[in-house]
């Protein structure tokens, strides 16, 4: 194991039982008991933010810490192997006027054992290198029920997804309107680019999609239906230009 691997992997075991270590009697006594965790130990600080403006009052930090260890037999002596930690550090302001708002995501993933010659889990970057992105940048606009989304985020619709089933998922570079009208809702918008779940840059939709030299980016729109209880239509396309276009519907 590499020293500089292990020492990383000792902070990350020490910060994941801090995280995830269960409530003491007396904490599940406490009625600040749900609070957040620095509003719980600081009462100071949890007196001064309750007066202050809901951009500040409701911020949300989230440490989430993650470790995979994958070995795989890609084809007849073909091995895949390695073990990685990581996870990722977001922070989420609260609405500014309930207008306005913003967050941010640093997503990594550092190897603890990963042979050279046995590349390819998508756990590390190509050549088992460590990956670090701020893969999340993002503000948004708020009016009613309909909110604007611009730049670096988390996309989940279909076939758009984060395909989050390695050390960190893909995320997108985007600009992106998501709302309600009365029992309508609906999403659109364009993408840029996509950072795969293995790698700490953006390339275009096109060149991750396969056409070579295209720096073109995605539509997406979708809307779900639902005018009485029982009955709910969904339909949505993701149209890539330069590379294909995919329409989805279903009714229940």
């Amino acid at each position: 194991m590499r020293p500089q691997a292990s020492r990383w992997l000792g902070v990350l075991a020490v910060a994941l039982l801090a995280v995830v270590a269960p409530p003491t009697l007396s904490q599940a006594a406490d009625p600040d008991a749900d609070k957040p965790l620095l509003r719980r130990a600081f009462p100071g600080l949890d007196a001064s933010l309750n007066d202050t403006p809901a951009f500040f009052r409701d911020t949300r930090l989230l440490l989430q810490i993650r470790s995979y260890y994958r070995n795989n037999e890609a084809s007849p002596g073909v091995y895949q192997e390695a073990w990685a930690a990581g996870g990722w550090i977001a922070y989420q302001s609260g609405w500014l006027w309930d207008t306005f708002a913003i967050g941010a995501t640093g997503y990594f993933s550092l190897p603890v054992y990963a042979p050279a010659d046995r590349d390819g889990t998508l756990l590390l970057k190509p050549g088992q290198d460590p990956i670090a992105v701020l893969g999340e940048a993002w503000a948004r606009l708020r009016y009613g029920d309909h909110v604007l989304t611009g730049y670096r985020q988390l996309i989940n619709l279909g076939y758009v997804n984060p395909q989050d089933n390695r050390m960190v998922p893909n995320t997108f570079e985007a600009i992106m309107l998501d709302g309600k009208v009365a029992w309508l809702d609906y999403h659109a918008g364009y993408l840029f680019g996509i950072k795969p779940r293995e790698e700490d840059s953006f390339l275009s939709i096109a060149e991750r999609a396969g056409a070579a030299d295209s720096d073109t980016g995605m539509v997406l729109a979708g809307l779900r239906v639902a005018p009485w209880k029982p009955v709910v239509i969904e339909a949505s396309t993701a149209y890539g230009i330069d590379t294909y276009n995919s329409v989805f519907a279903q009714a229940d």
